[in-house]
């Protein structure tokens, strides 16, 4: 019974140290997005190369907040 607690408790813990590198490498992800939109409005327009990589960057956010949203769901709410 302590075994299967102990390993329940493990199991919660990698799932929730899991979810908050998701959470932080989302952030930072967000983070490089709003400063290249800050500086893509300083300039006057917008080129191809920028907007491949904006593009790119953005299916990024989107592809770690999938992740983020499967690792928040293996986290155990009861014991």
């Amino acid at each position: 019974m302590k075994a299967g607690l102990e390993s329940m408790q493990a199991e919660r813990d990698s799932a929730l140290l899991e979810r908050d590198a998701l959470k932080r490498e989302r952030e930072s992800l967000q983070a490089g997005r709003d400063e290249m939109l800050q500086t893509n409005d300083r300039l006057l327009g917008r080129d191809l190369l920028f907007q491949y990589f904006s593009l790119a960057l953005e299916r990024t956010i989107q592809v770690v907040q999938a992740r983020l949203e499967e690792a928040e769901l293996k986290v155990p709410t009861t014991f």
